[in-house]
């Protein structure tokens, strides 16, 4: 027998959990071994976790008396895993106990037991673990990386008129991290200074992969690897979690030359100042289609569908330079302004697409949203 904390290994059968959008017959298999109990599951992205455990040497090793056993070598189980999460999610003391017969695992918490059933597996111990070895060309990558995938998703295209369009495209190129969406009309960009030693790489994650990512290593300092086929394995410092999946086959357009255009500069304003004017006109159009006007009184943000009568104005902005008027999405334009930070500097290209930064950068590198306007 062995105790595992509750919320821990919940957060792990979670994390575990994203390696699958539906239904599957793939088990989750894990293996005790020592201190602590690694698991696996396959899916759109392989997930494994290590989660520590105490052991409970004063159980016989055989599990012949129906208690189980504990372990002391490796053992491994293989059970359905959505089973597996409901019921350690459901216990609510603070620790479970986990045993182990020749049948079944038992989740134990407080006076409640329940016994998860042994299911068959095409894999394993040998063939599961240990997880993947990281490449020699891996390199960390700093917590807030794919804290941004949240931002990037709202990005990428919701069809497969051009398939590479759906995918998040990472690049690495002379120490410089960048993490680049677009569907064609709005685009998301963010730098991250990384080693400039280790060599370039250039890969596509597909859509299907992003919110695992974003889950799993949100928040965390991670090291990345990606191997000379394109596949992508990362791992929490700790070695705890990881992830590996394989690349989208493909060529992305090359978005990088518009970012190079800075735009003549047209206002600056904070962005809840921004995003709350946006809001408040869009609440009685009709369309969602707003312009941006440069008046004596200041930015206003006029739509000429609305319902009601209205004046809105950016009553933040400053450092305002004469523009003629401009047409945008409403939503689209909340989407890039919600990515940056409270000072927000517009620019607009010569294509009248509108060049939106934050003032004097990001703490720990840079983000660009781009937005073309309706003609």
């Amino acid at each position: 027998m062995v105790e595992v904390n509750r919320a821990l290994l919940e957060t792990s059968l979670s994390n575990l959990r994203q390696s699958v959008k539906r239904a599957t017959p793939d088990s989750l298999v894990g293996v005790f071994n020592g201190d602590h109990v690694a698991m696996y599951q396959e899916g759109y992205v392989s997930v494994w976790e290590n989660v520590p455990v105490v052991l409970d040497t004063s159980l016989p090793k055989d599990g012949e008396d129906g208690q189980g056993y504990y372990a002391e070598e490796t053992s491994f189980f293989s059970v359905d895993g959505d089973d597996f999460y409901n019921v350690v999610s459901r216990i609510k003391t603070e620790d479970v106990e986990l045993k182990m017969n020749k049948k079944s695992l038992t989740v134990k918490g407080g006076k409640s037991s329940v016994r998860v059933p042994f299911v068959e597996s095409v894999r394993s111990s040998d063939s599961t673990f240990p997880p993947p070895e990281m490449e020699e060309t891996c390199f960390n990558v700093s917590s807030s990386f794919f804290s941004s995938f949240s931002s990037a998703k709202r990005f990428v295209a919701k069809t497969e008129a051009q398939p590479m369009l759906t995918c998040l495209s990472i690049r690495k190129h002379e120490g410089m991290l960048t993490l680049l969406a677009t569907d064609g009309l709005k685009l998301f960009y963010r730098q991250f200074s990384t080693e400039t030693a280790m060599p370039d790489i250039d890969v596509l994650l597909p859509d299907s992969c992003i919110d695992a990512f974003n889950k799993v290593f949100s928040g965390s300092a991670t090291t990345f690897s990606v191997t000379k086929r394109g596949r992508l394995t990362v791992v929490t410092d700790l070695e705890r979690s990881g992830i590996s999946t394989t690349g989208f086959n493909g060529q992305y357009p090359n978005a990088f030359a518009l970012l190079e255009n800075e735009g003549k500069p047209l206002f600056r304003a904070e962005q809840k100042d921004f995003m709350d004017a946006v809001r408040l006109g869009a609440g009685f159009s009709k369309k969602g289609t707003l312009t941006l006007r440069n008046t004596e009184e200041g930015v206003q943000v006029f739509y000429g569908d609305g319902r009601l009568d209205s004046e809105v104005y950016l009553e933040s902005a400053k450092d305002i330079q004469p523009f003629e008027d401009v047409k945008f999405n409403s939503d689209f334009l909340l989407y890039c302004l919600d990515a940056l930070g409270n000072d927000v500097e517009i620019r607009q290209q010569d294509s009248g697409a509108l060049r939106m930064t934050t003032y004097g950068g990001d703490k720990d590198g840079k983000t660009i949203t781009l937005l073309h306007k309706i003609i």
